[in-house]
């Protein structure tokens, strides 16, 4: 208690003679701006002694007396202690000040003596009114040890960095707290999370923008429409009021009937003057405008022009130019235009079928009589080009022989440019010959008939989120980070949720803990926090492979739905050289897709009702959708009989879908078979890959050929020596010739994934499992019997031992339906069913094999240690005459003797 009253007496005192000093201070300027004289007395001798001792840093005295004053006020009646190191550095601060404002005013060396340059200094110190500018006394004072170098420029750079060091000293908290300020606006500012709601406030003002411009739009349309309307009412009254001849009392009005009548009028009338007006054009574009030579009756107009219509003007053209039938020699031929000797018509061809058909019959009403078309053969050059031209009458037949070269080409220049008089004028005929079909090219081959060219709109719908939903789930994953922080606080772990990534059924929450807090103290705490976070179940990943933080999956309360129509258009699986599916979406929401012909074999496995048959339908409905059969083939191994069987029929299949587990074991060797004839074939034209192949040119390219097994545990127990086997000689080296396994299975134990299959299959998929041991079988690591379900998986990728969480894509089964359908109805099969034939001749025998048979014809029974002891032979021998017994059918699975005394 006394120490507070002492810090609190202290701060007064600092406090008050800081206020004090300050006071004097202003009044003693007040004074010399008023140019006052100044008297002398008590207080401002105290001042001038202040000024002496202090010199220019009175003012920085009288500020720290005040500051230090209000600080040990405040600090009283609470712990908090004054940091000693800033005290110091303070303390250094003012008295390099001082010592480099009396430093300022030595700019000679002192004298040697030490008496004589401690007097001049004094004389600095004291003489306040010929050095305002010095530190005082105390500058003074710091200057006696340095008497000899005080002069020195270096003396002033080194007390500046004293003064600079000191600064920082004391500012070096908000030094601190600037820089990791700046740090982290630097990450928030390259983080997802300011890229995203940047990338809103952009859609916001753009949005923003354009619903100005359409509201702006919408006045200028409004106002538009307002004066058009104002307009065509205008219109409509001028139109419906009669002349005002007609009227006697007022105006008047026709009624809609009258109003009727008159437009069409009116619009004939329009329409006259128009035919008028084109008629005089073609006359005058060929320069066939004539006047009368002498008036037809007394009194009339000598030099009146007639307009005389083009094809009656064909028929007397002799008379109106008076061709001379005497002329010697043929007029030259001038260069008249392109137009009148060409064979396009006088109408564009881009005019519609309407107005031809109008014009033709335009030209009907002028004919007054039928118009004969007869062949003329006027030079040996227009027997091709003229097809027919008119005669007017039989009197003129002789006139026109005598017409000259130039006039007969005048005359058939005009004809070529009538439209063509036909018996008969309707639209029919004419759109009929505008509608001629044309003849297609024959189709390509089916190689390309790809099957893309099917709308993907017809069998896979879109489907638009909720985004209700999304709001929602935002709102409970903020509820849940609290909740997983207060969890942890309660078992002694003060851990920050720093990020969380959303996917369409699970959440990641990124925990950051901190040091000394071992990893697994929060991995064993996995139950605890489930039933705070009322989750189903929750997977713990720690720490995330490449960041310092642990990974928290809970699964999401309202969950969204992938669907493979909504995946299907994804541009990444239009690549010509890859074997890309859908898997789904990752744990952020992004599209997850996969290459088969990289991973290169792929191994499923989850318990029923997983989502296993889904993903394999997903896989092969995304190859035969973007893949034509040339491409991708499939030999399919369905023992269940109902999971692939809506593929059978598909143009895609090498043969149909095989349901027996026997004639499995016999398409696997048939693999491996063709997997050595394709490496025969690669090594012949020196290329190292199929891809490498395909590209050549001149040969017939090798499809790829992906051999899917649904269910492997079935293959296990009726073949399980040759059934690994060629499982292990396909994964070792079929991947650069384009076959590749995909096998699944719900029961991943060591018996059915063997360490041959499991040690060739590098990429694995697993879905929900039931223990944690079927999980390491399967990804050499557990966390498959935390999964959800209904298409929860891991994919370990081929090269990676990182797991990544997928939710996989969901294909309904009339998608499939649809998809198969319409690939059977555009495409036939192409089976190659003595695949299975062949191969059954093919089985290679042991030498002994005849002789085992008869053993156990006359034993009845068959085991490997009877042929081992009858043959004499060792174990190995005997194990792989026993299996050569099974697949010829021999055996059977019960080891009972399949033949008769046969």
């Amino acid at each position: 208690m006394n120490n507070s009253r002492r810090k609190m007496l202290r701060g007064t005192v600092f406090t008050t003679i800081g206020l004090v000093v300050l006071l004097l201070l202003l009044y003693k300027k007040i004074l010399i701006y008023k140019n006052d004289k100044i008297e002398e007395n008590a207080l401002l001798s105290i001042l001038n002694l202040f000024e002496i001792i202090f010199g220019k840093m009175l003012l920085f005295t009288v500020f720290s007396l005040i500051f230090f004053g209000l600080v040990n006020i405040y600090t009283s009646k609470s712990k908090i202690k004054v940091d000693k190191g800033k005290l110091y550095a303070y303390i250094i601060l003012f008295l390099s000040m001082s010592l480099y404002f009396t430093q300022k005013y030595i700019s000679v060396k002192l004298p040697g003596n030490f008496f004589e340059s401690g007097r001049k200094l004094l004389e600095i110190g004291f003489n306040v009114n010929r050095f305002p500018n010095s530190g005082g006394l105390i500058g003074s004072f710091l200057a006696f040890p340095f008497y000899k170098i005080i002069h020195s420029g270096s003396i002033s750079v080194i007390l500046l960095i004293i003064v600079t060091t000191a600064i920082l000293f004391l500012l070096k908290d908000f030094i601190a707290f600037g820089a990791l300020l700046i740090l982290a606006l630097v990450k928030y500012y390259r983080s997802d999370e300011y890229r995203k709601k940047s990338k809103i406030l952009k859609a916001k003002k753009i949005i923003e923008k354009k619903e100005q411009q359409n509201l702006r739009l919408d006045k200028r349309e409004e106002l538009k429409n307002k004066i058009i309307n104002a307009r065509k009412e205008k219109l409509s009254f001028e139109l419906s009021r009669k002349p005002k001849t007609e009227t006697e009392d007022g105006e008047e009005h026709y009624s809609n009937s009258e109003l009727e009548r008159k437009q069409k009028e009116w619009l004939d009338y329009l329409e006259e003057i128009r035919r008028d007006k084109e008629r005089k054009k073609k006359a005058e574009a060929f320069g066939l405008t004539r006047k009368t030579a002498a008036p037809r009756q007394e009194g009339s107009d000598s030099e009146q022009e007639e307009d005389v219509s083009p094809i009656r003007t064909v028929h007397n053209f002799q008379e109106e130019f008076k061709i001379s039938d005497q002329q010697e020699e043929p007029q030259e031929m001038p260069d008249y235009p392109e137009e009148l000797t060409d064979d396009n018509n006088f109408y564009d061809e881009e005019q519609s079928i309407q107005d031809q058909f109008a014009e033709n019959e335009l030209i009907e009403e002028e004919l007054n009589e039928n118009i004969l078309m007869n062949e003329s053969d006027y030079t040996e050059d227009s027997e091709e080009t003229y097809s027919s031209m008119p005669a007017a009458d039989n009197t003129q037949d002789d006139t026109q022989g005598g017409m000259n070269k130039y006039e007969k080409m005048r005359i058939h220049s005009l004809e070529k440019e009538m439209p063509p008089v036909q018996k008969t004028f309707s639209p029919e005929t004419l759109i009929q010959k505008e509608t001629a079909p044309v003849q297609e090219p024959q189709k390509a081959q089916y190689v390309q008939e790809e099957f893309h060219k099917i709308s993907i709109d017809d069998i896979f719908v879109q489907r638009e989120p909720d985004e209700n939903k999304r709001m929602e789930m935002e709102k409970i994953i903020q509820e849940n980070v609290a909740h997983l922080e207060s969890v942890l606080k309660e078992f002694g772990i003060d851990a920050q949720v720093v990020d969380y990534q959303r996917g369409p059924t699970i959440t990641r929450y990124e925990l950051v803990i901190p040091k000394g807090i071992r990893v697994n103290k929060v991995t064993a705490l996995a139950d605890d926090i489930a039933m705070n976070l009322s989750a189903e179940s929750i997977r713990i990943e720690a720490p995330i492979p490449g960041k310092n933080t642990i990974g928290i999956e809970t699964p999401n309360k309202v969950k969204e739905p992938v669907y493979f129509s909504n995946l299907i258009r994804n541009k990444e699986l239009e690549e010509r050289k890859s074997l890309k599916v859908i898997l789904g979406k990752d744990i952020v929401g992004r599209d997850k897709i996969i290459d088969i012909a990289k991973m290169p074999h792929l191994l499923i496995a989850g318990q029923t009702g997983s989502g296993k048959s889904v993903a394999v339908n997903t896989l092969v409905a995304s190859l035969i959708t973007k893949r034509s059969s040339k491409d991708v083939k499939f030999i399919m191994v369905d023992p269940k009989m109902v999971e692939l069987m809506p593929f059978n029929g598909i143009p895609h299949l090498l043969l149909p879908v095989i349901i027996d587990p026997k004639q499995a074991s016999i398409a696997l060797k048939w693999a491996v078979s063709e997997m050595e004839n394709r490496y025969r074939t690669l090594m012949e034209v020196g290329v190292r890959n199929i891809q490498s192949y395909n590209e050549l040119g001149g040969i017939e390219k090798m499809p790829f050929i992906i051999i899917i097994i649904d269910e492997l545990a079935d293959l296990m127990m009726v073949a399980a020596g040759s059934v690994e086997e060629s499982i292990a000689r396909i994964a070792q080296k079929a991947r650069a010739v384009g076959i590749h396994l995909v096998v699944a299975t719900q029961r991943p134990s060591t018996d059915v994934i063997t360490g041959m299959i499991k040690a060739n299959l590098p990429s694995r998929i697993s879905f929900a499992l039931r223990s944690q041991i079927d999980s390491r079988t399967i990804l050499d690591s557990p966390g498959a019997e935390k999964l959800l379900g209904k298409g929860d998986m891991l994919l370990l990728e081929n090269g990676s031992s990182k797991l990544e969480r997928i939710q996989g894509a969901f294909i309904s089964d009339e998608e499939v339906h649809k998809l198969t359908t319409k690939l059977k109805a555009n495409y036939e099969t192409d089976y190659n069913e003595g695949i299975l034939f062949e191969m059954e001749n093919d089985i290679e025998k042991d030498e002994l094999f005849n002789e085992a048979v008869e053993v156990i014809r006359q034993e009845g029974k068959a085991s490997i240690s009877l042929i081992q002891r009858k043959l004499k032979i060792g174990f190995n021998r005997a194990s792989r005459i026993y299996e050569q017994l099974m697949d010829c059918g021999v055996i059977n699975e019960d080891k009972q003797v399949m033949m008769d005394e046969e």
